[in-house]
């Protein structure tokens, strides 16, 4: 955690101990903590695994890109804050 503390996306109490989200943490876009966790390569990859996709011919699994799009589209458009809502009124979930 302190070491996502440094990159800004969440704050350390020094005296007490803890970390929490400050007003400017709450607001930024929850696309750049996906970036500092598991980094964002996998959504310029191919869906299969390819060295390159041709977007003329694509092969069935081609449609899940669509999919990985539209979900990068929904990290890239929501803050923390808007994230942390959707989950705390049930519009989404952290796991299944």
């Amino acid at each position: 955690m302190k070491k996502i503390a440094k990159t800004n996306l969440i704050s350390f109490q020094k005296v007490l101990g803890g970390f929490f989200l400050t007003k400017e943490n709450k607001v930024q876009k929850f696309i750049i903590v996906v970036k500092e966790f598991d980094g964002l390569e996998k959504f310029n990859e191919c869906a299969m695994g390819l060295l390159e996709c041709n977007p003329l011919k694509p092969f069935y699994i081609i449609l899940q890109s669509r999919l990985r799009q539209s979900f990068l589209d929904e990290l890239k458009s929501n803050s923390i804050q808007e994230f942390a809502k959707k989950v705390s009124q049930g519009e989404t979930f952290l796991s299944s």
